[in-house]
């Protein structure tokens, strides 16, 4: 039997969350059509965002909900969030926000480590160096969060946040690019 959240995965703890509290009314108050739970909800987010690795159908949450609602750094957060259902796409919407730059970097670690997530973040920084080892954004949160405990299995295989660089008529030329 496959466990429910991320956390039970991983086998950390996942307590009570300021994030999850703030979003559960925004997700009643933003109903999106077939969007069943939060995250559902945070990838028609990060949908109508322009973040588009996983999409699950045209985005179609109001514009109301804005940055200054749900920011960057928390949508981030909240995609990888250790108390949600372990569904593996979600960290690739994550890394992609990161990887665009699209987020302020002491803030998206500040709400990490509110969040009990540093461990998860860590993990997916040293994912996505593997593909972008001189990424100044990941190298970064590689370095903040190096205090961590290392978790026992990765979060998501590092080629799940990168694409393949083809060469004009040829073969893949084993080089990678992070999915932004």
């Amino acid at each position: 039997m496959n466990p429910s959240t991320l956390a039970q995965r991983l086998g950390i703890t996942a307590p009570a969350s300021v994030l999850l509290w703030k979003l559960r009314p925004l997700v009643r108050e933003f109903p999106v059509g077939g969007a069943e739970g939060t995250e559902s909800w945070l990838v028609e987010l990060a949908n109508s965002r322009g973040f588009s690795a996983v999409q699950r159908r045209p985005a179609a949450l109001p514009a109301a909900v804005g940055e200054d609602v749900v920011s960057n750094e928390e949508l981030a957060i909240a995609l990888m969030h250790p108390a949600l259902a372990d569904e593996p796409q979600l960290p690739r919407l994550s890394a992609q926000i990161i990887s665009r730059g699209m987020v302020d970097l002491p803030q998206l670690l500040r709400v990490a480590e509110r969040e009990t997530a540093g461990r998860i973040l860590l993990n997916l920084a040293g994912q996505a160096l593997k593909a972008a080892p001189s990424h100044s954004g990941w190298v970064f949160l590689a370095e903040r969060l190096r205090h961590h405990r290392p978790l026992r299995e990765n979060l998501i295989h590092w080629t799940r946040l990168a694409e393949p660089v083809m060469k004009p008529r040829g073969p893949h030329s084993g080089e990678w690019r992070l999915v932004a």
